[in-house]
């Protein structure tokens, strides 16, 4: 017997055996394939809370030193100030912006996931529904940065100026006399 004798014997029988196994399936079509099983979809995850928008009180000195007289108490007074905006600055605005950041990721990994993951079309459509407004408040000039950007803005205003008052108040070298 030569080689392809032999090759197509054992194709032969491949053959038999295989439609042999496949007319005794039990699966309901007969042709040994089973369906694939329709996975019911997971639930979509919950959007997270965004950090707390009401921000502490924000100090109010900016004018204390022109209720009082001599130059270097009116120094002392803007230097305080200065003090406690940039204390303010670092600890409360820098924070919020930080946790609104991490917000912020947060939900761009939520929809990373939903978009990968095992959800069927209406739940991702449903679920940038829910997602999409919550983006949208939460990108530096979206609602729920409202009150952070007055703040930092009014901040930025009354640091400079308050560094230019004290400059007069102490006749930094280089300020206007």
């Amino acid at each position: 017997m030569t080689k392809s004798a032999f090759a197509l014997r054992v194709a032969l029988a491949l053959i038999t055996f295989w439609a042999g196994s496949m007319a005794s399936s039990p699966t309901p079509n007969g042709l040994g394939i089973v369906a694939a099983r329709a996975v019911q979809p997971s639930a979509l995850p919950p959007i997270p809370p965004a950090p707390t928008t009401t921000l502490p009180t924000y100090p109010d000195c900016r004018n204390d030193h022109n209720s009082i007289a001599g130059n270097v108490r009116k120094a002392n007074l803007v230097r305080s100030c200065l003090l406690r905006l940039n204390a303010y600055e670092r600890t409360i605005l820098q924070g919020f912006a930080s946790r609104m950041n991490q917000h912020s990721a947060l939900l761009q990994a939520l929809w990373n996931s939903v978009n990968s993951g095992p959800y069927d079309y209406p739940q991702k459509l449903s679920f940038y529904a829910l997602i999409s407004p919550e983006f949208a408040k939460s990108r530096p000039g979206g609602e729920y940065m409202n009150e952070y950007n007055q703040l930092y803005s009014q901040y930025l205003a009354d640091s400079s100026f308050l560094r230019t008052e004290y400059c007069n108040l102490v006749r930094c070298p280089g300020a206007p006399q």
